[in-house]
């Protein structure tokens, strides 16, 4: 008998140490969602549940999420659903344009290279359509730019500023 009130006790013990920090997420989870957010004076003061981890989180989540947005490269809007066709219409042809479409094997992700050495500029274009389909491609989207003599991605701004007279503003 002894035996079935431990496994009793224990069976109990586990159905609440299950139970238990769900409620608690939920109740105080909710006076978080409530009460942390910018605007309110907890939030402000950083005090009552905006204080602790939970505020140094969000520091981290926002300085993260404006790092990554530093990152990413603003697409050119060429207004056409083929972006190298605009460039082209636009700009100077380029002094090299080369695919990895034809490649043996073909990687799966297709690029296309518009190559500019002496502005020291490189748009590389995706095809636009299914990824894996195969060619011949009719369009092109952009996917960046870079200087081709160290790789880094450019803005397309400083790639248009690069190219001068050789692009039309438009």
């Amino acid at each position: 008998m002894t035996k079935m009130r431990l496994r009793i006790k224990i069976l109990i013990f586990l159905a609440w140490a299950t139970v238990l920090p769900v409620i608690l997420a939920l109740t105080i989870g909710s006076q978080i969602s409530q009460t942390c957010i910018p605007g309110n004076p907890d939030y402000e003061k950083g005090v009552g549940f905006c204080s602790g981890n939970g505020r140094k989180d969000e520091e981290r989540r926002k300085a993260a999420d404006k790092a990554e947005k530093a990152k990413k490269l603003e697409p050119v809007q060429f207004g056409t659903g083929d972006d190298a066709a605009a460039w082209l219409s636009r700009c100077a042809p380029p002094e090299s344009d080369t695919t990895t479409a034809y490649d043996d094997p073909r990687p799966p992700i297709v690029t296309r290279f518009l190559s500019y050495p002496s502005k020291s500029v490189r748009v590389i274009l995706v095809p636009n359509g299914p990824m894996g389909s195969p060619p011949p491609y009719s369009s092109w989207r952009l996917m960046g730019v870079t200087d081709p003599d160290n790789n880094q991605p450019i803005e397309p701004k400083e790639a248009l500023r690069r190219m001068g007279d050789s692009c039309r503003r438009g």
